[in-house]
This record gives structure tokens, C-alpha cells and sequence, in this order.
């Protein structure tokens, strides 16, 4: 990760200042799947992608989301719930699938619908296009693609739940839907309050101390 200088520092606050009193950065939202579903499903609560775009929008120009998912095939009992869950997804998200895998294991299938490769591809296509990335995803997978985009001079911040969010990844720039749950919890009543520059303050500050594996997920 960069060290940052007194210069360094400066500078970015100042970025700052002219992004808040100025013009907003341009962004766009990545969706892992196969990560973000597994970890809600840990954590015991679902996140409203509608509430954290609007809770997003307001300290950045978002300009799309773009989920990324495997679909079961037809056969499969999870198939319906799956086209259901997309056809809510599709009013707030560009959707791009892929085929589930069913991998054959002894006496069992195992499904494989990791996206990750995905989702860094498409943030490499649009690496000129914006000028942060807001990766939904935990997963220390990503931590060559944070390199390539901070090697490129943009900023990617990483947004999981806490048991879920690698210690390589908090080693950059993270959030923890824990922390703002009040605001993108689906099916709860949002505060009438904005809880204050939650991403610039992220984005233009120093890097977080490194965290070792017993900070969080492996």
C-alpha cells in the first residue's frame, strides 16, 4: 500500500474539499454474488442494494451497478427463487449471469458460482470511465485488482459484513455494512438523518492500520 507523505496527505485533502464543494467523483457499484449472498446468509440479514445506491449517491455520481451472478439450471429447486430475486435486482442493477457449475464429488454435487473473475474484468474495462470502485465483496481474491486500480491512479473501496471481510482487503480501503445496517437493512424503516461523509471520509484519509488474520475472515 502507498505511504503517504505530508504532501501526500495534503493533497488529498484538498481533493476532497473540491469533490464536496464542487462535483461529485464518478463511480460504479460491483456485485459479487457468490460472495455478498453467503455472507448475508451468515450475518443473519439482508441488505437493500436500492437503500445503499441512495445512501452511495449521495457523496458520489454513481453511474450504474452491476450485479454479477450464476444461475441455477432449470431443473434445479433454487431456480425459481433465483429468476424471482433477479427480477427485484433488475430495477436497481445491470445484471450479468453466468451458468451455475455442477461439479460431481463422490456421492454428492457441489455448486460453483464464483464470479470474482467477472467482476475484475469488469472493472478493468471501465478503469478509464470512473474514478472510484465500489466492490461488494469480502473476498481477499480481489486483493491484485485493488492493486491494478490504485497502480492506475483511481480508488476502489471494498463494502462486506464484518465476519466476512478479509484481513488482506481491510488492509485497504473498507466498509462494513455492520456499521451502516440502519441505513441499508431491507425490509427495516431508514433513520431521517445522513450519517455524514461515509465514503470521502474513507476514501481521503489515511490507509487503516494493517489488520492480521485474527482481525477478521481468512
Amino acid at each position: 500500500m502507498k505511504n503517504y507523505s505530508k504532501k501526500d496527505w495534503n493533497t488529498d485533502l484538498d481533493m476532497a474539499k473540491k469533490t464536496t464543494t464542487q462535483s461529485k467523483l464518478k463511480a460504479g457499484i460491483f456485485i459479487d454474488n457468490a460472495n455478498f449472498f453467503y455472507a448475508q446468509k451468515n450475518a443473519g440479514w439482508k441488505v437493500d442494494i436500492a437503500k445503499f445506491k441512495k445512501l452511495i449517491k449521495k457523496e458520489l455520481d454513481v453511474q450504474f451497478t452491476h450485479y454479477h451472478i450464476a444461475i441455477p439450471a432449470r431443473w434445479d429447486k433454487s431456480y425459481a427463487q433465483t429468476q424471482k430475486y433477479i427480477g427485484i435486482l433488475k430495477k436497481q442493477s445491470t445484471i450479468y449471469s453466468k451458468p451455475l457449475k455442477y461439479i460431481r464429488a463422490q456421492n454428492t454435487t457441489v455448486k460453483k458460482g464464483d464470479v470474482d473473475l467477472e467482476v475484475a474484468l469488469d472493472v478493468v474495462r471501465h478503469i478509464d470511465d470512473l474514478g472510484v470502485f465500489v466492490v461488494i465483496s469480502g473476498d481477499s481474491d480481489y486483493v491484485e485488482l485493488r492493486k491494478y486500480v490504485l497502480e492506475k491512479k483511481k480508488k476502489i473501496v471494498f463494502v462486506s459484513f464484518r465476519q466476512n471481510m478479509a484481513w488482506e482487503i481491510k488492509r485497504g480501503k473498507y466498509i462494513l455494512f455492520d456499521d451502516i445496517r440502519g441505513y441499508v437493512e431491507l425490509g427495516t424503516k431508514t433513520p431521517g438523518y445522513y450519517p455524514g461523509r461515509l465514503l470521502l471520509s474513507i476514501l481521503y484519509t489515511k490507509n487503516p492500520k494493517k489488520s492480521t488474520p485474527s482481525d477478521g475472515a481468512r
